[in-house]
C-alpha cells in the first residue's frame, strides 16, 4: 500500500509544486513509500529533496542527471588558516586542474582505474599521502578495506610512473615524515570506526540480508553506495566512463561547492570525538558529483522503467557514476589541501562521504525494497552524516538513527526557497555584485559567475536551523556538529 509524508514542522516552509510532485510520485506503480524531507523543493518533474521505496522497479528518473552526487567531509588536524589562503585558492581553482601532470599519470587511465575500484583506483598511482589517507576512511566507511598499491596496479595497468620502481622503493625504506616526502602506505592513519555494513552479494540486483536499518548498525542495505556494485573488484563492462576524465577533480555549476570551513559548535561531545571533531578545528566541505559522465548516463536511461531483473546494466552505470563523484571529491579536497599548503597524512583526522542522487536495496521494517534518493543523504543507524547550509549559515554534521519511517534518510541541505530566475531577478535589486561575495557570518566566496552568486545567494535558501529541528523531532537523526563556512569556492 502507497504511503507518503513529509518530515517537516509548521515553521518550515514548502512550496505547493513541491508537495504536488512528492505526491503524483507516490503513485507511480510499485511505490511503497515516498517522504519529503524539510528540503523538499520542486524539480524539472520530480521533487528534490525526497526518499521514495519501491519493491521490484527501479527508476533512472529518480536518480536524474547528476548520478553519485553527494559530499566529502574531511576533518583536519593541526592546520591553520592564513591570510594567503584566498590568494592560493583563487589560483588553485583558475583553470582545469593539472593533477593528471603532477601524478604522472593518463587521465583515461586514472578515470578507467576509478570506475573499476572506486576510490581505491587512485591507489594504483602515486598519490600524495593525503589523497591514501582520505581513500583509507572514505574505504573504510563502506565497509571496504583498501586495496594496496601492487594489487590495484596489476589490476588496471596504469602507464610507468615518472620515477622508476627502483627509486620508489629506495625511496620508501628511507622516508622521514617532513611536508616534502609522502608516506607509505602502511604508516597512513587507521580510520576510526564506521557503521558497520554486512557483506553483499556478487550482482546489483541481489536481495539483501540483514537485520532493519532501524535496529541494528549491522543493517542489511547493500545498494551502489552499500557495497555491492560499488565493490572494489567488481569489474564493470560499460566504457560509459570514457571521455570524461578532464572533469575529475572539478567543481561544476549550480549548487556544487569546495569549502574551508570551522567547527563552530558541538553537541554531542562523545560522538565528536569519535569523527576527531573539536570547535574551532578545519574541516572541508566538497559537494560535487559524476559531471557530464552523470549526464551521460542519465540521458542514456531516463526514458526506461527497469524491473529489477533486468536492472543490472542501469545499476553497474550508475555504480560506475558512483566511484566517479566519489573520487572527484576526494580529488577536490586534495586541491583544497594544496591550497592550505597541507601535505602529510597525519592532517587528515577524519573523513566520510555521503551521496544523495543514489538507488540502494535495503531492509526496510523488515521489507527489501529498492530505495532512491532523489537530493536526499542516508542516515542509517550510526552512520555519519551532513546537512549542507547555505554560505551564510552552517552546516550540521549528525548522526543517523535508521529511521525507517523516513526510509533511513534525512534533507541533504536547507533546500531552495526561489527558483534560479527569482533569485536572479529578486536579489539583483537588493545587492551590489560587490556585496555577495561576503555573507553575514562572515565567510567569502570565490566565484566568476554573476548570475551564479544570485542564485546561490542565502536568501534564496530556506534557514538551515528548522530543517535541523524537523529531522531531530521526527527522530531521523542528531546533531554533532556544526560547520561554518570561513571560504566557498564556486568556479
Amino acid at each position: 500500500m502507497n504511503t507518503h509524508r513529509i518530515i517537516a514542522t509548521p515553521n518550515v516552509w514548502l512550496e505547493g509544486e513541491a508537495v504536488r510532485q512528492l505526491e503524483q510520485t507516490s503513485l507511480l506503480h510499485d511505490c511503497v513509500m515516498a517522504v519529503g524531507m524539510p528540503d523538499l523543493h520542486p524539480g524539472p518533474t520530480f521533487p528534490i529533496g525526497a526518499a521514495f521505496g519501491f519493491v521490484q522497479t527501479i527508476h533512472p528518473r529518480l536518480v536524474g542527471s547528476d548520478a553519485g552526487c553527494g559530499a566529502l567531509v574531511v576533518v583536519l588536524d593541526n592546520v591553520k588558516y592564513t591570510a594567503q589562503l584566498e590568494r592560493r585558492l583563487d589560483a588553485e581553482f583558475d583553470g582545469a586542474p593539472m593533477m593528471f601532470d603532477e601524478l604522472g599519470v593518463d587521465g583515461e587511465q586514472l578515470v578507467q582505474a576509478i570506475w573499476q575500484h572506486g576510490v581505491q583506483g587512485l591507489l594504483a598511482f602515486d598519490v600524495p599521502p593525503t589523497v591514501a589517507a582520505m581513500v583509507e576512511y572514505v574505504g573504510a566507511q563502506t565497509g571496504i578495506a583498501a586495496r594496496s598499491r601492487t594489487q590495484t596496479q596489476t589490476e588496471t595497468q596504469p602507464r610507468t610512473r615518472t620515477r622508476t620502481e627502483a627509486q620508489t622503493q629506495t625511496e620508501t625504506e628511507t622516508q622521514t615524515e617532513t611536508e616534502t616526502q609522502p608516506r607509505t602506505r602502511t604508516e597512513a592513519p587507521a580510520p576510526a570506526p564506521a557503521p558497520a555494513r554486512s557483506a553483499s552479494p556478487a550482482t546489483p540486483s541481489a536481495t539483501p540480508t540483514g537485520a532493519d536499518s532501524h535496529d541494528t548498525k549491522d543493517a542489511g542495505f547493500h545498494g551502489v553506495t552499500g557495497g555491492n556494485a560499488a565493490m572494489p573488484g567488481t569489474m564493470l563492462d560499460s566504457n560509459a566512463y570514457v571521455g570524461h576524465a578532464a572533469a575529475l577533480g572539478t567543481i561544476g555549476g549550480g549548487n556544487h561547492f569546495a569549502e574551508i570551513g570551522k567547527v563552530c559548535e558541538v553537541v554531542d561531545a562523545t560522538t565528536a570525538a569519535q569523527l576527531q571533531l573539536r570547535k574551532n578545528q578545519l574541516v572541508l566541505l566538497c559537494h560535487s558529483g559524476s559531471r557530464g559522465l552523470g549526464k551521460a548516463i542519465g540521458d542514456k536511461w531516463s526514458q526506461q522503467v527497469l524491473h529489477q531483473d533486468n536492472a543490472a546494466a542501469y545499476l553497474a552505470d550508475l555504480a560506475g557514476a558512483v566511484r566517479f563523484a566519489q573520487a572527484n571529491r576526494v580529488l577536490l579536497a586534495w586541491r583544497l589541501l594544496r591550497a592550505l599548503g597541507v601535505n602529510r597524512a597525519s592532517h587528515i583526522a577524519h573523513a566520510f562521504d555521503v551521496v544523495h542522487n543514489c538507488v540502494d536495496h535495503e531492509v526496510v521494517a523488515g521489507n527489501s525494497m529498492w530505495v532512491h534518493r532523489k537530493g536526499c543523504a542516508p542516515a542509517h543507524h550510526g552512520q555519519s552524516t551532513v546537512v549542507l547550509g547555505s554560505r551564510g549559515a552552517p552546516s550540521w554534521i549528525m548522526q543517523g538513527t535508521g529511521n525507517p519511517a523516513g526510509l533511513s534518510s534525512v534533507a541533504h541541505g536547507a533546500g531552495r526557497k526561489m527558483m534560479r530566475s527569482l533569485a536572479r531577478a529578486n536579489l539583483r535589486t537588493r545587492y551590489h555584485r560587490d556585496q555577495l561575495i561576503k555573507s553575514r557570518c562572515g565567510s567569502k566566496v570565490l566565484c566568476d559567475d554573476a548570475d551564479l552568486l544570485y542564485e546561490e545567494h542565502p536568501d534564496a535558501y530556506k534557514p538551515i536551523e528548522p530543517v535541523i529541528e524537523s529531522l531531530e523531532q521526527a527522530g531521523l537523526a542528531t546533531r554533532i556538529a556544526a560547520v561554518l563556512p570561513l571560504l566557498t569556492v564556486k568556479k
